[in-house]
């Protein structure tokens, strides 16, 4: 039983490690992404920016009509708008992966993206059937399955046998052999759509 608990510890344990590592996977890859994105949103803000000036320049020159300048500022303004949701994404993103890691909030983080790391096969020896939760699941698709065949069963009559026999009167020498053959059956024929319900939800 103490072997058995230290396995079980193990498990547990190993299955802890892995949720820890995908948990800040999962965090590195949003603020990764929230910072490729407020990159993006920077470039295209200087790009509107500098449209902007360039309409301003031609205007003041009379060459641009007051409409153009008018959709060239509510672009810069657009993009403005865009760049600082980028911002703060990008910082609430860092922030959450620096409290996964412990490490200070006014941390600088550089993200780097592996691609030879991510293009790696998994080591020999790793299945993905060795985990806890795949192993977890084929157990309960098994339960799921008997429950999905014994509810097949219910839209089928059933069919019940009774017996009985034995010596039957006021005294043992005043008796008679009796004995009693009995049989039952039963036919689902309405009962508000459960039987399908539950044979749905196996």
């Amino acid at each position: 039983f103490g072997l058995c608990s230290l396995g079980i510890s193990g498990l547990q344990q190993k299955k802890t490690q892995q949720d820890v590592l995908v948990l800040v996977a999962a965090l590195f890859i949003d603020a990764k992404r929230a910072q490729d994105s407020f990159i993006v949103s920077q470039a295209s803000l200087r790009r509107d920016k500098q449209e902007m000036s360039i309409l301003f320049s031609r205007f003041k020159s009379g060459l641009s009509s007051s409409l153009e300048m008018k959709k060239a500022r509510t672009k810069y303004a657009h993009a403005l708008y865009l760049a600082e949701t980028a911002k703060k994404e990008a910082l609430e993103r860092r922030l959450d992966l620096a409290a996964a890691l412990d490490l200070p909030q006014d941390q600088k983080v550089q993200f780097v993206w592996d691609a030879q790391l991510l293009a790696k096969q998994i080591p020999e020896g790793l299945s993905a059937e060795d985990q806890p939760d795949v192993k977890v699941a084929r157990e309960q698709l098994k339960l799921n399955e008997k429950d999905r065949s014994a509810n097949k069963w219910d839209f089928w009559p059933k069919v019940s046998v009774s017996g009985d026999y034995g010596p039957s009167g006021v005294t043992p020498s005043d008796s008679s052999e009796t004995y009693s053959l009995g049989v039952a059956a039963s036919i689902p024929i309405f009962e508000g759509g459960m039987r399908q319900a539950k044979l749905k939800e196996s």
